[in-house]
């Protein structure tokens, strides 16, 4: 059950960070200064679900 909950956030996650790097929000968070921070954590969470 646990996995299966697992399984249900990192796709939300997924779904959630694949809608935040849109070309338009990319551009507006370099110039809010946090697109460093949205890439990190895009990473992170590959690392995590690999």
């Amino acid at each position: 059950m646990m996995a299966l909950v697992g399984s249900f956030l990192f796709s939300m996650a997924e779904s959630i960070i694949a809608q935040l790097a849109s070309q338009t929000l990319a551009e507006a968070s370099q110039v809010l200064g946090v697109y460093n921070d949205l890439q990190h954590f895009t990473q992170t969470l590959s690392y995590i679900k690999a």
